[in-house]
């Protein structure tokens, strides 16, 4: 069955709109290509069927990846990178819990370790007002050096997710469960399906930059077909009228 002129428009301003939120999704990988922990992530489209004909396609998620970061040294005691899998728990202002892979921290004036946002890392223990380093052990134990020596202060856990490609982005490299990832399992870094964390270490972007551009190129060479044909079908439009018309 033939396509109208009003389903041929609204299959082209679908198509737009498809590769209008792919080209934001690829432009926001590259932004992010030297933030730490950050996940490569992607839009699944779905088809749009009406009486069993595709009638155009819909952003169904967005998908972040599970690939494990490069773990670069830095000269840093609170850059932690989780090697395996987990994430760390971040408390946010509207007092939930976000999860996250950038292990970037440091200690506030009040003592609280926090990431770059200023957001409190969810810990058990205190850090001492007197102490002038901290450092983690991979099992997530927290020590803090007092007077030249290393004390226990707390310990950090480790979350993961029966399926962490479900979470759902709250900005800031943070995320948080949904119904598609399930609830937080938490458990002792290094202990069984729980990844290690390692101090003086941070962990890169997942980006792949050639991925990326060669994506954006396809996408862009589809928004622009889909452009032309949504105006040689306004053209044909005109002429049908003007026929009409005249």
């Amino acid at each position: 069955m033939p396509l109208s002129f009003g389903g041929l428009y609204h299959l082209a301003t679908n198509g737009l709109i498809a590769r209008q939120l792919d080209m934001d999704s690829i432009s926001n990988n590259i932004a992010n290509i030297h933030t730490a922990g950050y996940k490569q992530s992607r839009i699944n489209f779905q088809e749009l069927l009406n009486n069993k004909e595709i009638s155009g396609t819909y952003a169904a998620c967005t998908q972040s990846g599970t690939a494990q970061g490069v773990l670069s040294i830095t000269n840093n005691p609170m850059d932690w990178g989780i090697e395996g899998a987990g994430f760390f728990g971040i408390k946010l202002p509207d007092g939930t819990l976000g999860y996250t892979r950038d292990g970037t921290f440091s200690l506030d004036k009040n003592g609280n370790i926090v990431n770059s946002s200023g957001y409190k890392l969810d810990w058990t223990g205190t850090i001492p007002a007197d102490a002038d380093m901290v450092n983690v052990d991979t099992d997530g134990t927290i020590r803090a050096r007092v007077n030249g020596e290393w004390h226990d202060a707390g310990s950090v856990k480790l979350s993961i997710f029966n399926n962490p490609t479900g979470l759902e982005s709250a900005g800031s490299n943070i995320w948080k469960a949904s119904d598609a990832s399930g609830a937080a399992q938490t458990g002792v870094p290094g202990s069984e399906n729980f990844g290690k964390i390692r101090g003086y270490t941070i962990e890169s972007s997942t980006v792949n930059v050639s991925e990326e551009i060669t994506h954006l190129i396809r996408t862009q060479r589809g928004f622009q077909s889909i452009a032309r044909a949504l105006e040689k079908t306004d053209n044909m439009i005109s002429q049908a009228i003007h026929m009409r018309q005249g």
